[in-house]
C-alpha cells in the first residue's frame, strides 16, 4: 500500500478505533466527495491487499468491514502505543450498532467539540495516553464515552448498550465504577425494554441516592429516530443525546442530520451498485434479527 495515500490510512485509523463498519458508513465519513464506484473500488483495493477483511453472521447478515492483523501493523506508526494489539470485533452486531449510536450524525459532520473514546481505545491504549477525565478502565470498560472539553453542564458521558439483560449482579457490581462519576456526568444506556431499565437502577441503588446519572432510551426508537430518541428514564427525562451534545458544545448539529446515520448502521450491503437508503421491509429485517420490534 502507498503510506502516502492519506484516504487509505484514514479508513484503516477508524476500523482501529472503531473495530468495524459498513461500507456506508465508510463511504459518508471519507469518500462523499467521489462516485460509489470509487469508493468501493479503494476499499475492495484494501481488502485485497489483505489489510481489510469482512465479517457477517452464519446466516449472512449484518456483513461490515474490519481491520486485519496486517492492517494493524500497517499503521502502527499512525494510532498511539498499544498496551494490547487487537482488531478483531468480538461481537460485530453489538459493535456495529454501538458505533452508529456513538458518532450518530457526526458520522459525515464531525464535531471538534467533541472527544470520542471508544470501547477499543480503552482496552487498547495504556491509560496515560487517554484524556484525564475517563475513568479507569481496569474495573470497567463502557462501550465508549463522548468528553465536552468546553460543556458548561456536562463534561462526560458514557455509553452502555444492552443487547443482552445481564444478571443483577453484573449491574451491582458497577455500583462502585458509576458512584465515583461527579454530578456533571451521564451514562446513557440503551436497552431493549423498560424492566431491562428498572433492573439495572434496582440494582445500582439499593436505596435512594442522593442524585444519579443514568438515562435510559430504548433501542427500538434509537433505530427509528437516531439521536432525537427520547429518555424515558432519568435526570434527563424527555431529553435526547442531540440536545444533550448540542447543549455542551459550541458546535451545533442541525436537529435533521441526527436520523441519518441510521441507513448506514442498517445497510447490509458491501457493493457500491447497491449502496442506497434501505426500504422500510429491509429495516425491519435488520431489526428483528437482533430481537427488536420496531
Amino acid at each position: 500500500m502507498n503510506r502516502n495515500n492519506k484516504r487509505d490510512l484514514q479508513v484503516l485509523r477508524f476500523l482501529w478505533k472503531y473495530k468495524v463498519a459498513t461500507t456506508a458508513m465508510l463511504y459518508e465519513r471519507y469518500f462523499s466527495n467521489v462516485s460509489h464506484r470509487t469508493a468501493y473500488d479503494c476499499i475492495k483495493r484494501l481488502q485485497k491487499e489483505k489489510l481489510i477483511s469482512i465479517k457477517m453472521t452464519t446466516k449472512g447478515l449484518w456483513p461490515v468491514w474490519e481491520l486485519t492483523k496486517k492492517g494493524l501493523k500497517e499503521i502502527s506508526n499512525e494510532i498511539p502505543e498499544l498496551a494490547c494489539k487487537v482488531a478483531k470485533s468480538e461481537n460485530h452486531v453489538h459493535d456495529l450498532i454501538c458505533n452508529s449510536i456513538h458518532l450518530g450524525p457526526t458520522i459525515n459532520t464531525p464535531n471538534k467539540g467533541i472527544t470520542f473514546v471508544t470501547e477499543q481505545m480503552l482496552r487498547s491504549v495504556d491509560e496515560s495516553i487517554l484524556p484525564e477525565i475517563v475513568p479507569s478502565s481496569k474495573e470497567h470498560r463502557p462501550d465508549g464515552f463522548w468528553i465536552f472539553p468546553k460543556g458548561e453542564n456536562i463534561k462526560l458521558i458514557a455509553l452502555e448498550v444492552e443487547l443482552n439483560q445481564k444478571s443483577k449482579k453484573r449491574y451491582e457490581d458497577l455500583t462502585y465504577y458509576y458512584g465515583d462519576f461527579p454530578r456533571n456526568a451521564r451514562c446513557i444506556w440503551v436497552v431493549k425494554s423498560k424492566v431491562t431499565a428498572s433492573t439495572i437502577l434496582s440494582s445500582l441503588y439499593k436505596t435512594r441516592p442522593e442524585y444519579y446519572i443514568h438515562n435510559f432510551i430504548l433501542l427500538k426508537d434509537i433505530l427509528k429516530l437516531g439521536w432525537l430518541a427520547p429518555i424515558f428514564l432519568g435526570p434527563n427525562k424527555k431529553s435526547n443525546i442531540h440536545e444533550l451534545v448540542n447543549s455542551n458544545t459550541p458546535h451545533k448539529l442541525p436537529t435533521n442530520s441526527s436520523r441519518m446515520f441510521i441507513k448506514y448502521l442498517l445497510d447490509n450491503r458491501l457493493s457500491y451498485e447497491n449502496h442506497s437508503v434501505l426500504n422500510e421491509k429491509q429495516l425491519f429485517s435488520r431489526a428483528n434479527s437482533i430481537g427488536v420490534s420496531l
